[in-house]
């Protein structure tokens, strides 16, 4: 029996599919997370609760997180149900799961960038998106990239939440009677 009939292959391309998403969907969400953050003006109230929640999931097992998963998103009465035995599921829990770490990074280079750019291209009447595309994002590639080689690494390897809440086809369907 060869690894295409066992279903090895795609097993492996299921995890290097999950990993490509975390890597990618997830470091732009954690990126752009720590820049409203770090980098905004406002929401000052919103600051403590949004820092708590990102250092959270570091303090939960990835056993613990799948669970709170499957219970959470089992209920058929519960709107995002649809995401349950999916690809989705599996890469917002595993960025969730790996948010802590890569959030630190991203917030450790926002802060080494002078916050006066900003102020400064709010005088010049610079639009701030243009200010964080030629500015923020060159000098934050390096981290943004660890962040990603992180997500990638960490989604290739994990196994204690996805036992949970990935849905495969029954194990004696895959190999002909």
């Amino acid at each position: 029996m060869g690894i295409v009939e066992a279903g090895i292959f795609e097993a492996y391309m299921n995890s290097v599919t999950m990993a490509v998403w975390c890597a990618s969907l997830g470091a732009v969400f954690i990126f752009l997370t720590a820049y409203l953050l770090e980098k905004t003006r406002g929401m000052d109230a919103w600051r403590p609760f949004v820092r708590l929640l990102a250092v959270l999931p570091m303090g939960v097992p990835g056993m613990v997180l799948g669970l709170g998963y499957i219970f959470f998103f089992v209920q058929e009465a519960n709107p995002l149900h649809a995401l349950y035995g999916g690809m989705a599921i599996l890469v917002i829990c595993t960025t969730v799961h790996y948010y802590t770490s890569s959030h630190l990074t991203a917030v450790t280079a926002l802060k080494q960038i002078d916050d006066e750019f900003e102020a400064v291209s709010a005088s010049l009447r610079v639009a701030f998106w243009r200010t964080f595309f030629r500015v923020t994002v060159p000098v934050c590639l390096p981290a943004f990239l660890e962040i990603s080689r992180y997500l990638f690494v960490n989604a290739m390897t994990t196994v204690s939440a996805v036992m949970f809440l990935y849905s495969p086809r029954p194990w004696w369907r895959r190999w002909p009677s």
